[in-house]
């Protein structure tokens, strides 16, 4: 007990603080789920071109849908996640405003996701594409190591883990890249969206705490 009271005192209060918000931020699994429907739409993205033609409109414009649906779901999704939490379940999760990124580091990822998506378009109408499956082990670690590091929690740890397997056992299938993409992302965002669906309808199980302070001083009555 004496060791846990003085490593909580030497840790960083900053840390720790976020830390615990980091927690309180995924318990409701709202950003689990939008990140689940960002890559179902993201594998239906890159599944989509092998539909039409190279070089047709309907091709152009699935490129261009990608490039740009990507950055901006990239934008939007957060703030969703934000209006979701204020219109519904603020009974539950309490108000709490955290100090925004300074401009710098959100334009920086904003221009990461908008290269990233341009860079991934280009590559997906190159013929050579599917001679780099190794891309597939470095996205899916990637998100593995993006999963942890956000998630802070077991079932991250597992998601994580699936993630990496599965990008290593389509990296050595003789799929075609593209396609091997959208099943890796397609099924990725299948496992976020139903692991935040089953942390969001047990949060919406729970009491509210209200409630029990209620019953709580009726039954002390």
């Amino acid at each position: 007990m004496n060791d846990l009271a003085s490593n909580l005192a030497d840790s960083d209060p900053t840390k720790i603080a976020s830390r615990l918000m980091q927690k309180a931020h995924n318990r409701d699994g709202l950003p689990e789920i939008c990140a689940g429907l960002f890559l179902l739409v993201v594998a239906a993205l890159i599944y989509a071109p092998r539909m039409f033609p190279p070089r047709s409109m309907a091709f152009t414009l699935v490129t261009v849908a990608f490039a740009l649906l990507t950055p901006l779901m990239c934008i939007g999704l957060p703030w969703a996640v934000k209006w979701l939490r204020k219109r519904f379940l603020l009974a539950r999760t309490g108000y709490v405003k955290a100090r925004p990124l300074p401009l710098r580091p959100r334009f920086l990822v904003i221009l990461i996701a908008i290269l990233t998506a341009a860079v991934a378009s280009c590559l997906g109408a190159r013929a050579h594409w599917e001679h780099s499956h190794w891309t597939l082990a470095a996205g899916a670690t990637l998100w593995g190591i993006l999963t942890v590091l956000f998630g802070r929690s077991l079932r991250f740890v597992v998601s994580a883990v699936l993630a990496v397997a599965a990008g290593i056992w389509l990296a050595q299938s003789d799929l075609e890249l593209g396609l091997a993409f959208a099943i890796l992302w397609g099924g990725l965002g299948l496992i976020s969206l139903i692991s935040g669906t089953v942390v969001l309808l047990r949060f919406l199980r729970q009491p509210l705490e209200s409630e029990e302070g209620v019953n709580e001083e009726g039954a002390g009555e």
